[in-house]
């Protein structure tokens, strides 16, 4: 009898354990209104793609490109309409999208990345060639040490086509673990040879997420952002400028803002922590700061920017509620946009084309669609006619 009832029980719990895969299944797999809304891929981690400062799709050719994690390895895929998305291909082993970071500039990829200790900052280049990534041999920009840790690498390209990597390091030094902001970058556009890393932010006691943004004159603004607040600094062709203070108003998530540079200048955004408040930042070429309100206290998870470099415009992309709100800047006045709206199951985070092409910005989104087990199925929208 008791072997009975054992069976009984296990029997029970398989189906329970079927209804339960299959529940997910179905909700994954439902678009329901949203039939431009598509479905990617699945994942047992928030970082899918939760660094929104970290650029990880952009449009090539026609041809859009995404870069994630699913908890376990980093892939990236593509898909010729953004909805019908081809079989991911693994870069790696990951934990977190957070892990790696790529900027593209004229059918050239350019990938770096690092996560741990006595892991070193690795880059490489890539080619697009039809509907493949051709790399070349990857670099060790950084070597690693047991000394420091080395998180959230990011690249970029400056005015002169030389590249650029940022990262964060932290002492293993506990209980005194200062991270800061570190930048190397290359000596030419080959990117052969590599400078020293040199630090660009003072010792905090709190992680700083850093990126950087290209400006005329092959000028950098590298971006500091930690819970505390935002602060920044100029490269200026020849060395670091005095350290700015942007804000100190409390990111939401010291990982999802987003800054971009257009004309210029450089511009950020970010949700407020104590109010859910969309902030926008723009420095003038005169090097002063503004601040402006986008959204005041709405139930916003996450905001990115995106920038028309043809037609000097800068857009603010946010996940508000269980949808998606878009508004524009132009000649220095904001307005909304209207797109299709989305019904998004608990959204999470996003990520978006740093510039728009073709007058379209493709946006991956991040919901979170069971708790038990813990899934997060990404998303994919293309905002088209801009």
């Amino acid at each position: 009898m008791k072997k009975k009832t054992l069976k009984i029980i296990s029997i029970g719990a398989a189906i329970l354990v079927a209804i339960s895969i299959l529940a997910v299944f179905l909700l994954g797999n439902n678009s329901g209104s949203n039939p431009n809304l598509a479905t990617i891929d699945y994942s047992n981690t928030y970082a899918t793609v939760s660094t929104v400062y970290q650029r990880k799709t952009f449009l090539y050719n026609g041809v859009f490109w995404l870069f994630y994690c699913n908890g376990t390895n980093l892939y990236y895929t593509n898909s010729a309409d953004g909805l019908n998305w081809r079989p991911p291909t693994t870069m790696g082993e990951g934990l977190s999208a957070s892990d790696m970071s790529v900027w593209f500039e004229n059918g050239t990829v350019h990938y770096t990345s690092t996560g741990g200790l006595d892991v070193p900052v690795v880059y490489k280049i890539g080619q697009i060639v039809d509907n493949e990534i051709i790399w070349k041999s990857e670099q060790s920009i950084v070597q690693g040490t047991p000394t420091y840790e080395y998180y959230n690498a990011y690249s970029t390209i400056d005015s002169d086509g030389r590249p650029w990597v940022s990262f964060m390091r932290s002492e293993n030094n506990f209980p005194e673990s200062w991270y800061t902001e570190q930048v190397t970058r290359a000596d030419s556009s080959s990117a052969e040879n590599w400078s020293p890393p040199m630090q660009v932010s003072n010792n905090s006691i709190i992680p700083m997420r850093p990126c950087l943004v290209p400006l005329p004159d092959a000028q950098i603004y590298a971006v500091s952002v930690s819970q505390n607040g935002v602060e920044g600094r100029v490269w200026n062709g020849t060395g670091w400028q005095t350290e700015e203070t942007v804000t100190n108003r409390h990111p939401a998530h010291d990982y999802a803002y987003s800054a971009v540079s257009l004309n210029g200048e450089v511009h950020l955004t970010f949700v407020e922590k104590s109010t859910n408040s969309i902030y926008h930042y723009v420095r003038r070429a005169n090097g002063q700061w503004q601040e402006t309100l986008l959204s005041a206290e709405q139930d916003s998870v996450a905001a990115v920017l995106s920038a028309d470099y043809q037609r000097n415009i800068i857009y603010s992309l946010a996940i508000q509620g269980n949808t998606l709100h878009v508004r524009k800047m132009e000649n220095g006045v904001w307005a909304d946009i209207t797109i299709e709206s989305l019904s998004l199951t608990s959204p999470q985070a996003l990520s978006s084309f740093r510039e728009v092409t073709d007058g379209k910005i493709g946006v991956a989104l991040l919901e979170k669609v069971s708790d038990s087990p813990i899934t997060y199925r990404l998303r994919y929208f293309v905002i088209k006619n801009l």
